[in-house]
């Protein structure tokens, strides 16, 4: 039975449709811009290292950033900004923020 079709012979696959990736929104933007504000991040450079060292895109402008990125950073920097100035000691038993059940008896 060599000339039936296999139950997995599905064909040629078809061809993705080619789309554009979607870009920074304005509110995203702001949100960033705000952001970096709030860190006292204002070099240029600086923020594009973070941008890179946060959601793995090297860019060279916002407009270059995708909005997938984008909603990463956001909430990568929001993380920054509720730890900051808080002292970090390496040890995550020490640095818990909130108490475990133990700590509660």
């Amino acid at each position: 039975m060599p000339d039936e079709p296999s139950l997995f012979d599905l064909g040629e696959r078809p061809k993705p449709a080619a789309t554009s990736p979607v870009m920074i929104t304005h509110d995203q933007r702001n949100a960033i811009r705000d952001a970096f504000q709030r860190l006292g991040v204002a070099d240029a450079r600086e923020q594009f290292d973070i941008v890179y060292q946060l959601t793995g895109q090297r860019v060279r402008s916002p407009n270059e950033l995708e909005s997938r990125h984008a909603h990463v950073l956001t909430s990568r920097l929001a993380d920054r900004i509720k730890t900051q100035g808080v002292e970090r000691t390496g040890n995550a038993w020490d640095d818990r923020e909130e108490d475990t059940w133990i700590d509660k008896l």
